[in-house]
């Protein structure tokens, strides 16, 4: 889901994916 919105801040997505507990990591890897 972050890669469909790249206009977000990196800390919000960082933020998320650790709430998520994994579930998108991948995603913020690799915008990241």
């Amino acid at each position: 889901m972050g890669r469909m919105l790249p206009g977000r801040p990196s800390t919000s997505l960082r933020v998320r994916v650790k709430d998520d507990g994994g579930d998108g990591g991948g995603a913020v890897v690799m915008m990241g």
